[in-house]
């Protein structure tokens, strides 16, 4: 809820720049975190100690984000359909 403040904020009290804002937020989140789950999963332990016996990877951490992140988008995306034709 926070974050829907801030991003409301940085976009001049616009909503659809705010829809805009954190659609293109949760793309880039989908995008970069598995990379940064697989950098501290994967490599960092390598070059620290004895190397993980299980790998991890890519499309295994990008699913389950999308997953996570996929739920509360289609998510909000009803409640807004709800509420404008509650509205109408």
């Amino acid at each position: 809820m926070i974050l829907r403040f801030i991003w409301n904020e940085l976009a001049g009290e616009d909503d659809d720049f705010v829809a805009i804002l954190v659609t293109f937020n949760s793309i880039l989140q989908m995008g970069f975190y598995a990379s940064y789950a697989i950098f501290y999963i994967d490599v960092v332990p390598a070059c620290t100690g004895p190397p993980s016996p299980k790998a991890v990877s890519y499309s295994v951490v990008a699913q389950a984000i999308a997953i996570f992140l996929g739920s509360s988008i289609a998510y909000t995306n009803l409640m807004s359909t709800v509420c404008l034709y509650l509205a109408q």
